[in-house]
């Protein structure tokens, strides 16, 4: 799969329901960003001085917004669809 423009595909990782001390996390306390892996880059978008291309690649592991994804399902599996602007970090240090 292929996203247009600068948009990111990515594959949430679901939040841990309990602490590393037991206590066990509600629903409400994981409304927040979220963390996921890229796995399909948009080819960019076109700047004043040319094409602008994504700075995210494909592996990069990123937190999101909770809103203002867009979830869809390809083969089976559930993804997320989100501009590269919206991205909270990229958690993987680029080399």
């Amino acid at each position: 799969m292929k996203p247009y423009g600068d948009r990111i595909v990515i594959k949430a990782i679901a939040p841990e329901e309990v602490s590393s001390g037991g206590i066990i996390i509600p629903d409400i306390a994981n409304e927040k960003a979220l963390p996921g892996t890229i796995v399909a880059v948009g080819p960019g978008f076109p700047g004043p001085a040319g094409w602008v291309s994504c700075m995210s690649k494909e592996g990069d592991k990123v937190i999101y917004p909770k809103f203002g994804c867009h979830e869809f399902e390809h083969e089976g599996e559930k993804y997320l669809i989100i501009r590269e602007s919206e991205l909270f970090v990229n958690l993987t240090q680029n080399q």
